[in-house]
């Protein structure tokens, strides 16, 4: 089976849509969705609707949790944060709050574990996995074979064999993926990335043939960028350098 892994949307929608678009190209039989739908972005009705339109199978993101309790935020230094998170709640109806409540904090099926942190912390003083002594963490966690996870916005992947722990080479190259070993994934951003490419990221995995290829997708950033600014979120949640002229 084919499976695409996108993560940390940010309701950025023509990003998703370009990520939608190459994994369909792809044949993916299913698409999995580490967390942070919402926040950031001009379009988290829509970032929601499709979604659940495409039937792609998400955890919740602190960023889907904070516009869900937004007293949380309500301290001294969090004002642009909070409103921010309150103009998101303020674009979601019912239905697309009611979806946000019952994402999980994580979720197994098969050979693969979803979390949006890291499977030692989700949601709850929330996790970043960028080095080998943070995946060692999440690997003591893992009880299947590929653990994915979002979060830090920028794409990488561990591996835990008989030797140890050790980062796997980043790139569209496809790497193979040893059934004795367990894996942690991060598809990088879809909606920002901070890695100095602006372009949505994401993962497909080929379980049969065990291999794993990293892929990006371009899109109009300049114009997604201008309307972040129209909304004043830009100096919250920024792009790569590059592309936010």
């Amino acid at each position: 089976m084919r499976i695409g892994v996108i993560s940390d949307i940010h309701a950025n929608l023509p990003a998703l849509v370009a990520a939608l678009s190459a994994l369909r190209n792809l044949e993916v039989d299913r698409i999995y969705c580490c967390g942070d739908i919402v926040g950031c972005g001009p379009w988290p009705a829509e970032s929601i609707d499709m979604l659940r339109h495409e039937a792609v199978r998400c955890v919740r993101g602190n960023h889907d949790d904070a516009v869900l309790h937004l007293a949380r935020y309500r301290h001294p230094g969090a004002e642009e944060d909070l409103r921010m998170l309150s103009w998101t709640a303020a674009q979601l109806d019912a239905s697309q709050r009611a979806y946000l409540a019952d994402l999980p904090r994580w979720h197994c099926e098969g050979h693969l574990t979803l979390a949006h942190g890291s499977l030692r912390s989700p949601l709850e003083q929330i996790e970043y996995v960028l080095d080998v002594e943070a995946a060692r963490g999440s690997f003591d966690q893992l009880d299947t074979w590929i653990g994915l996870l979002g979060h830090a916005h920028i794409q990488s992947g561990f591996v835990q064999d008989r030797h140890g722990v050790s980062t796997l080479p980043v790139g569209e190259a496809c790497i193979p993926l040893d059934a004795e070993s367990h894996y942690l994934i991060n598809p990088g951003s879809v909606g920002l990335p901070r890695d100095n490419d602006a372009r949505a990221a994401y993962v497909w995995l080929d379980l049969g043939a065990r291999s794993l290829s990293f892929g990006r997708a371009a899109y109009d950033v300049a114009s997604v960028a201008r309307a972040m600014r129209d909304l004043g979120f830009d100096t919250l949640c920024r792009f790569a350098p590059q592309e936010a002229e």
